[in-house]
């Protein structure tokens, strides 16, 4: 019997989730604290309908603990401060335990940390670590700290369960039946799905397969189309996939201290489809779970007119590296360098530096040698674009056309 208590408010599955469910098959035993249902009934992102996996019945419970990335231990022990602090808590969240038992580890930033150790020192399970410090990925974990990834991986495997109940009833009633028949076809709606060439042989990772969220948009000659890649259910948090109204790209925001930022949340996006590509194919590398990539990853396309991206300024070399540095240390920005931090867009590299790293070297005056640009998987320099202001966020969810590209296929570690 599980530690948690079942009630029908705090079902992962509704009552009417789990009679769609039950029509097309599934047999969903209440009070154990799992339930066993084929992948292809709690995912979009998968194409194996044989294939079955754990989701736990109850959010608030010690099983959802395990199933975000904690080990058996760490779960009760989150589950138990959340009993606790309810009584004079009663509005806080599970999730916001499980981000204290996060904050009670040591962290990791560096190359040269131990950054299992560090990882393991936070409740987290060994597999979801390997997943994590996977070499792969290595040009884009170290520009975090690892209790950011380990933050971030939580959180998507969280928004997955908090969605499960709208990915399994879906829009209409056949889209599940439909898909459990015809495992590996998308029903996104929209825009079908292509196959991108395969780069097997090169540096590059195979590209994945392609289906649209929503129908794809053509960039017209006075647009900029900009891209983020991450979790289908963050990037369903911040725009209206079936409407280009009611859009919320705030949401998508950094958190703060970040490259061009030292107090304020901005949002940073890419003209570089590739980086999108990488960001997504990590974000699924480290939310797989029991072997299955049950969370779902896309990349974010935000078309913009120009001419709310005129107030830009671009930063390189040297002057990137003082901008980056004092920004990410909280500085005062240089004042020859004052025409960059008024500007609403800022264009310039990736860092390759986590904060953690930079802490270690805040003492050193201007030691500028551990700024590194981050390259991609085939050594190709990256960029961002940051887009700041509320009030240009606003006009592009306003005037900025959106859609979503979802990945599927992405090479398995």
């Amino acid at each position: 019997m599980s530690l948690s208590q079942t009630s029908s408010r705090n079902r992962i599955l509704s009552d009417r989730a789990r009679q769609t469910l039950s029509h097309l098959g599934e047999e969903l035993p209440t009070g154990e604290g799992w339930q066993v249902i084929r992948v292809v009934a709690v995912s979009e992102s998968s194409s194996d309908s044989d294939a079955s996996v754990n989701i736990p019945e109850v959010l608030e419970s010690p099983e959802a603990m395990q199933f975000l990335g904690f080990t058996e231990t760490a779960a009760a022990a989150i589950y138990a401060r959340y009993l606790q602090g309810s009584v004079a808590y009663q509005d806080e969240e599970i999730i916001e335990y499980a981000k204290g038992c996060i904050r009670s580890g040591t962290d990791a930033g560096t190359q040269s940390d131990d950054w299992d150790a560090a990882i393991a020192s936070m409740g987290i399970r060994s597999d979801v670590r390997q997943q994590i410090m996977d070499p792969r990925f290595q040009h884009i974990r170290l520009t975090a700290n690892a209790m950011h990834w380990v933050r971030d991986t939580i959180m998507a495997k969280y928004d997955y369960l908090t969605a499960l109940d709208r990915t399994v009833i879906g829009s209409e009633p056949v889209s599940l039946e439909a898909r459990m028949r015809n495992p590996g076809q998308s029903s996104g709606g929209g825009g079908g799905s292509s196959s991108k060439p395969s780069n097997k042989g090169t540096a590059n990772p195979p590209q994945p397969q392609i289906a649209t969220a929503t129908i794809e948009k053509t960039v017209q000659h006075d647009e900029v189309e900009l891209l983020k890649g991450t979790s289908i259910d963050r990037l369903s948090a911040a725009i209206n996939l079936e409407s280009d109204t009611r859009n919320r790209i705030q949401n998508v925001v950094s958190l703060v201290p970040s490259d061009f930022s030292g107090d304020e949340a901005i949002l940073y996006l890419s003209k570089q489809r590739q980086v999108a590509y990488e960001y997504a194919a990590y974000a699924q590398r480290r939310v797989r779970e029991q072997g299955e990539d049950l969370v779902g990853v896309g990349i974010l396309h935000v078309i913009i007119p120009r001419d709310l991206l005129a107030n830009s300024a671009e930063v390189y070399g040297l002057d990137w590296k003082e901008f980056v540095w004092n920004y990410r240390l909280q500085l005062p920005t240089p004042e020859r360098l004052a025409y960059i931090d008024e500007a609403d867009v800022i264009v310039g590299p990736i860092l390759k530096c986590s904060q953690a790293a930079m802490m270690k070297h805040r003492d050193v005056n201007r030691n500028f040698t551990v700024l590194e640009p981050m390259k991609l998987s085939a050594g190709e320099m990256t960029e961002w674009c940051a887009l700041k202001g509320i009030s240009l966020h606003r006009n592009i969810n306003r005037r900025g056309r959106f859609w979503v590209e979802r990945l599927e296929g992405l090479e398995r570690g």
